[in-house]
């Protein structure tokens, strides 16, 4: 029961919601209109934002694991995983779960709000390759030095984005 599942099946439940996510962004998403996005990102968010959705809409609007899931994406992200950053679009859900404006979107209405969610927050292919130019899954191991240096320049559209306290504390 998706009400009663405790955390780890809320947890579960938002993976669940984002491979259909997947799913739905290949049948749903009008490739025709996003040329200049990322493929794999755009992808993404769309998934990230329509499991967001879902998730407030079945555990209510004060679950903090939507933001806990943007901190986690945001973090994949300066581990070098940019095609995976898709707290941008987490982020946005988030501020329209605040104004009460999804909990009472029918199916369609969740599948449509998630791909306009994806195409104005998904990254660009110069964006994706910005972010990895700098910072690669390493850079935390033997060549921290030199990639520390890079990381305020590589890290300037997630520090742009993001509202995580702890992704703003770590570049401090």
């Amino acid at each position: 029961d998706r009400f009663t599942a405790g955390q780890a099946g809320r947890d579960l439940h938002l993976i669940a919601d984002h491979e259909l996510g997947h799913v739905l962004c290949e049948t749903g998403m009008p490739w025709h209109l996003i040329k200049k996005k990322d493929w794999k990102n755009i992808c993404e968010c769309y998934a990230d934002a329509y499991a967001t959705i879902r998730h407030f809409q079945t555990y209510g609007r004060d679950s903090p694991l939507p933001a806990q899931w943007s901190e986690y994406r945001t973090a994949r992200a300066m581990a070098g995983d940019a095609g995976h950053w898709t707290s941008q679009a987490i982020e946005e859900v988030i501020k329209l779960n605040k104004q009460g404006a999804i909990e009472n979107l029918t199916p369609h209405e969740c599948r449509d709000l998630a791909v306009e969610i994806a195409q104005r927050t998904a990254l660009t292919p110069d964006q994706i390759h910005h972010i990895k130019k700098h910072l690669d899954a390493n850079w935390l191991d033997d060549a921290s030095i030199k990639n520390a240096a890079c990381l305020p320049q590589a890290c300037g559209y997630i520090v742009k984005a993001t509202k995580s306290p702890i992704v703003h504390e770590l570049l401090e």
